[in-house]
């Protein structure tokens, strides 16, 4: 008879210290905010739930004041008006409601969200709870792209503990596309996506 053995192997990679810089900070990769569970409106911002010494984000406005559907947050107890969004380096905040953003990307053309809540870079100025920088995805030489569509309704949602009576009738479609390709015959790309009814998003980058 022979002797039988287990063994378990693990492995891991050890945290790389972060040297360039002073900033307490959470990065999210396109990988994360793709598989993700996201709500309503597939909105990047819910995942600002999981990061330390920030309130769960929730609707704050009617559809008809801000209907790009963004949420607010409490970051490290500082008002929600002093987060700043920078979406590919530009400063996206809504006029007339500052603790919104002006824009939310579909989640589909993110490449990175970094958000910081201490320490600032300098060139992320104007920002007291958060400063959020949003890095979108780029063409491509060749031709590619996605369509998506997702449904919800309230057969597909529990029950909240404190409810009482029937859950409410909510449906929500949501539909879209992404697209990328060479932009001429320079070096530049274009890419462009779609989202429900009234999103879209093109830019260009060289």
């Amino acid at each position: 008879m022979g002797q039988v053995s287990e063994s378990v192997n693990v492995d891991a990679a050890a945290l790389v210290l972060q040297t360039d810089k002073i900033d307490v900070n959470v990065e999210l990769d396109a990988k994360t905010v793709q598989n993700m569970p996201l709500p309503r409106y597939r909105n990047y911002q819910s995942l600002i739930n999981l990061v330390p010494g920030a309130t769960p984000g929730r609707l704050l406005n009617s559809i008809q004041a801000a209907p790009a559907r963004t949420l607010v947050t409490n970051v490290n107890g500082v008002n929600r008006n002093n987060n700043a969004t920078r979406i590919d380096g530009a400063l996206s905040t809504f006029l007339w409601l500052p603790h919104h953003a002006a824009f939310v990307p579909p989640s589909e053309t993110i490449e990175t969200v970094n958000i910081s809540t201490n320490n600032f870079d300098a060139e992320q100025g104007m920002a007291g709870g958060a400063a959020i920088t949003v890095n979108t995805k780029s063409g491509t030489n060749d031709l590619h792209g996605t369509v998506f569509s997702y449904h919800d309704n309230k057969s597909l949602r529990a029950r909240n503990f404190f409810q009482v009576g029937a859950k409410p009738n909510n449906i929500t479609n949501i539909n879209g596309f992404t697209l990328g390709a060479r932009s001429g015959r320079g070096s530049c790309s274009i890419s462009a996506d779609g989202k429900a009814i009234a999103r879209g998003w093109v830019s260009t980058r060289c």
